[in-house]
């Protein structure tokens, strides 16, 4: 059975406190940056893992815009993912940029808007996918998602670290202080990644030592 990955970044997103990272992005940039973040956990990061976390099904975000006739409320879209988990997908429909009731049929791909439509309006169909392990994690599931999650905390941490070295380079100290007084970001922020990495370490290993111990004699 397939994983999705929002069982991944629901878990990176309880761990990390950025409030910009969530609130300024569309659900497409968001999902597009952390696919990045799970890209880089489970090929340089978790290259043990028991599973094969190369199967995946990319993300894929897809719209189609229809224009009402005043007659028929049902709209069919011309692609879809193949049977992707319930949990990696969200169906959504508007009209005229409201979001509109709706029923979708998986067997035909369409949409039956349930509101009352008129001719002319403009109807927008298609779907959210944020991606899966084809995989299946088994009793593992849980563990791994847990693993990839601190993976890509460190990621983001690196991302964020880096783009505060950049501006300390282009800034002057004074004016570098002036933005981050009275604390030092980039201290913590090299605190944060070191207790990261110490946390995943522990993760690791534990992982590993579940799948060597057999038990004691």
């Amino acid at each position: 059975m397939a994983t999705s990955w929002s069982k991944v970044f629901n878990k990176f997103l309880i761990l990390v406190d950025d409030r910009e990272l969530c609130s300024s992005l569309t659900d497409e940039e968001l999902t597009e940056i952390l696919s990045l973040y799970l890209n880089e956990s489970y090929s340089t990061k978790f290259k043990k893992c028991r599973k094969d976390l190369t199967n995946i099904q990319e993300p894929d975000f897809y719209t189609q815009s229809f224009t009402a006739d005043g007659i028929s409320s049902d709209f069919t879209i011309s692609q879809y993912p193949s049977s992707p988990h319930a949990d990696a997908i969200i169906q959504t429909c508007t009209v005229n940029g409201v979001n509109a009731n709706f029923t979708f049929d998986s067997g035909t791909l369409t949409y039956t808007v349930t509101d009352s439509l008129g001719g002319g309006e403009t109807v927008i169909c298609g779907y959210e996918y944020v991606g899966e392990f084809l995989d299946d994690l088994g009793t593992e599931e849980d563990e791994i998602c847990w693993v990839l999650a601190h993976s890509m905390i460190l990621s983001w941490n690196t991302h964020i670290l880096n783009n505060e070295k950049k501006m300390r380079e282009r800034l002057t100290t004074r004016d570098f202080h002036s933005l981050h007084s009275p604390s030092n970001l980039i201290q913590k922020l090299m605190e944060l990644r070191r207790i990261s990495h110490i946390e995943l370490r522990n993760l690791l290993v534990s992982y590993s030592f579940e799948s060597t111990f057999s038990g004691f004699n």
